[in-house]
């Protein structure tokens, strides 16, 4: 006991050493706070499977998923034209897999409608560059025709295998 008294007067004696001691003690509280707290809210052992969410509505996953505590959330949509408008394609987190309540599962839905695209025009471009801007505005190429006239440059056919132009016949966007 008359060592501790000893350290307490020389730690109290020196300014320095009295900072260092009351640091580490507030880092020391500071940690079992932060501890208690983490216990508290991260909810170890609460885990649910997330059920599988693929070929239903948005509607019907949105009430399955508040049954299992799970939040619903649209993350993309793509047109398969084998599936309904608005059914759910796939899912992440997969199905299975074990996640805590509340947790936000992103669904890829299918469109109702395929996306348009509109045709960029590309009368008087070379071949290349042609090709190059209907590949740029997501559309393929399939074989070019090209018409020659006296004064209209190359023109670009679309449909390949329906258009065969005879020569000098412009061609039109329809």
């Amino acid at each position: 006991m008359d060592f501790l008294r000893k350290l307490a007067r020389k730690i109290n004696g020196n300014p320095i050493s009295r900072n260092l001691v009351l640091a580490a003690c507030a880092i020391i509280v500071f940690m079992c706070v932060v501890n208690l707290l983490l216990n508290l809210f991260t909810r170890h052992g609460q885990v649910r499977d997330v059920p599988d969410f693929s070929g239903m509505t948005v509607e019907e996953a949105v009430k399955a998923g508040k049954g299992a505590s799970l939040k619903i959330e649209v993350n993309d949509s793509l047109y398969v034209p084998a599936y309904p408008g608005g059914v759910i394609l796939e899912q992440n987190p997969s199905a299975g897999a074990r996640v805590k309540s509340g947790r936000h599962i992103f669904v890829t839905i299918n469109s109702f409608h395929q996306k348009m695209v509109t045709v960029p025009y590309v009368t008087g471009f070379s071949l290349r560059q042609a090709k190059n801007n209907l590949e740029m505005a997501g559309l393929e190429t399939l074989r070019p025709i090209t018409c020659w006239k006296s004064v209209a440059p190359v023109r670009w056919c679309s449909r390949a295998a329906s258009c065969r132009p005879k020569w000098g016949r412009a061609l039109r966007w329809s």
